[in-house]
């Protein structure tokens, strides 16, 4: 949002995993009518998961992040699957994990949620790298191709090989010279 609200403090934005918030919200508003499946989002395996269960239970959360990462990436380890389920038992932050499907619902219905939509309905003003996991079961590769609506030409749309949804704790090595290279492009304009 920062880009189109304050474009003048921002050199470029970059997004792993994540279309356009208007084609996010449209895409999450229709999975209510097919809980399991949203269009420009693939299967979505924690929206029937309670926010007490994302508290409580360990497995669940290691099922979550594996039904999402590519099947042969390894990732996440046991001790890793771990560490998100400790954060996630901090007091709010399992509700807060859910709360962003949430609010794209909202802010559809919601008088100020529409007059963000206006704002957000605008060619972005400075340039995007979007970046995905060739095996992202959630943001498929036409998602990324129908944000580029709103994008400028100088654009960049990255897929990391044999990553799936959490891209950055799959492949860093290869999201960070995803990054550089393009900040080194956009530095010279």
């Amino acid at each position: 949002m920062l880009p189109y609200l304050h474009p003048d403090v921002v050199r470029g934005v970059g997004v792993i995993g994540m279309p356009h918030p208007l084609l996010a919200r449209r895409a999450v508003s229709r999975s209510l009518l097919r809980p399991t499946r949203a269009p420009f989002l693939g299967p979505l395996p924690g929206r029937a998961v309670t926010t007490r269960a994302l508290e409580t239970d360990p497995g669940v959360i290691a099922r979550l992040l594996r039904a999402c990462s590519a099947p042969d990436s390894g990732w996440p380890s046991a001790s890793e699957a771990e560490t998100y389920a400790a954060a996630l038992r901090t007091p709010f932050a399992a509700n807060a994990a859910k709360e962003l499907h949430r609010w794209l619902v909202r802010t559809s219905i919601s008088r100020d949620g529409r007059r963000l939509a206006q704002r957000l309905d605008a060619p972005l003003a400075v340039p995007l790298l979007q970046m995905r996991g060739e095996l992202d079961p959630v943001v498929p590769p036409q998602a990324l191709r129908a944000s580029l609506v709103w994008a400028p030409e100088s654009s960049a749309t990255v897929t990391i090989r044999g990553a799936g949804h959490f891209t950055h704790e799959e492949a860093p090595a290869q999201v960070d010279r995803a990054i550089l290279t393009w900040v080194e492009t956009i530095a010279g304009s």
